[in-house]
């Protein structure tokens, strides 16, 4: 390059070259410019290939680092440090290729007789969390208790999230304890990493374990944090454990709120049935609604199923009236899913639906709307009241998704 340039190359131009290429990361560009030099038997200076190591142990350029690292070992000249093959070790880590990362810090050991320190296992263990290796993981851990005379924090919990990642919850867990007997207090990303796994596995009990340790220990908690803990709570049916989380943390408006979380405590009052659960359970829904948080349709089909089986018409064809909203986008397949399922419950009732324009009449009242609903039955009678003739439009176009399966007679009324 610096020939076709007409400069006659040296090793200070060469630096500087090389100097310039990692700061721009053109990774392909250093390799050869290196091999430029290789062919005029030219070497770097140490300084410079510790500063590249250095960058490519940032930015995880595995490759590169190999190349340098063994250009400074084919240089007699050069003499080989713990820190270059700490930092081509941690490029291979960091790049996720744990099993190179190993073997370059098993090299050192050989070639220069420095065995591995708190560094070296906070490279090896930072790997096997990247590739979810966890039986490596366990090994260097149970190496580095045996050598070390204390546990580095970061390496235990890179240790417990190799373990949790990989769905060896258990494992994790030993080593959660080993923390905890030796002080060591993990990383919040990890104990994220524990939850997510306790989830996974249903372990649902030892995941409301880890969220109060962080609470205990003063972890922050984030939304996904929260939603883990009240889907523990659904599935273990604690009522009272999710009603007193969500009570501290939402008082305060500390967390926004998210559809998993309503979804979950919609399932816990549908799972514990009692009168009160699926009047709560609605106004949970009525509040999703509220925050324009669309559920799943899976809540949906909850809702329908507890309240058809009470044969409460009036807060289900509620329910069918907020997803017309068109911010909803719920599928079609979905809203005559949620039909048959009303279908189901309601189709012994033949219910017959009045939607009223502008007035409070019902059975009994002076409103022409009163004087046709009074030739239906009373006990089959439901009456939505719209303020306007577009939200009359709206509500009839909700109710459309009704009418032929439930058997709904939807008559329009104007004053």
């Amino acid at each position: 390059m610096m020939k076709n340039a007409s400069v006659e190359p040296n090793i200070v131009s060469f630096s500087g070259l090389i100097r310039a290429q990692t700061a721009a990361r053109e990774w392909k560009s250093v390799e050869t410019t290196l091999n430029d030099m290789t062919a005029l038997n030219m070497t770097l200076p140490s300084k410079i290939y510790s500063s590249v190591l250095a960058a490519c142990a940032r930015g995880g350029v595995a490759d590169l680092a190999v190349v340098l690292l063994k250009a400074k070992i084919e240089a007699k000249s050069q003499k080989l440090s713990h820190t270059d093959f700490l930092y081509a070790s941690t490029a291979a880590s960091r790049h996720g290729d744990v099993s190179l990362s190993i073997i370059l810090l098993e090299q050192m050991e050989k070639m220069i007789g420095k065995s591995l320190d708190w560094k070296s296992y906070s490279v090896i263990l930072a790997g096997c969390r990247k590739a979810q290796d966890h039986e490596q993981a366990l090994h260097f851990y149970k190496k580095m208790k045996t050598s070390l005379a204390s546990l580095p924090p970061f390496a235990v919990s890179d240790t417990i999230s190799a373990c949790a990642q990989a769905g060896a919850l258990d494992d994790a867990l030993v080593v959660l304890e080993d923390a905890y007997s030796q002080k060591v207090i993990p990383t919040t990303q990890t104990y994220r990493d524990l939850l997510h796994a306790c989830t996974k596995s249903r372990n649902s009990l030892q995941a409301l374990h880890i969220f109060n340790d962080m609470q205990e220990q003063k972890i922050e908690i984030d939304k996904n944090t929260l939603e883990h803990a009240i889907l523990a709570c659904a599935r273990l049916g604690q009522k009272q454990t999710a009603e007193t989380i969500l009570e501290h943390f939402y008082s305060h408006d500390r967390q926004p709120k998210s559809w998993k979380i309503y979804s979950s405590m919609i399932s816990l009052y549908y799972s514990k049935g009692g009168d009160s659960d699926i009047y709560t359970m609605v106004s949970v829904f009525e509040e999703s609604i509220k925050e324009n948080i669309w559920l799943p349709v899976s809540s949906y089909e909850l809702i329908i199923q507890a309240l058809g089986s009470r044969l409460l018409v009036q807060p289900c064809l509620k329910l069918f009236r907020a997803l017309s909203n068109p911010s909803c986008q719920l599928p079609a397949k979905d809203m005559n899913s949620l039909a048959e399922t009303a279908f189901h419950f309601f189709n012994e009732t033949k219910v017959n639906v009045v939607v009223v324009k502008g007035t409070k009449g019902f059975v009994g009242s002076n409103g022409p709307d009163a004087k046709e609903a009074a030739n239906m039955p009373e006990q089959k009678l439901s009456v939505i009241q719209a303020s306007s003739e577009a939200e009359q439009k709206q509500i009839l176009k909700s109710l459309s998704h009704l009418h032929n399966i439930l058997s709904a007679q939807i008559t329009g009324f104007s004053e």
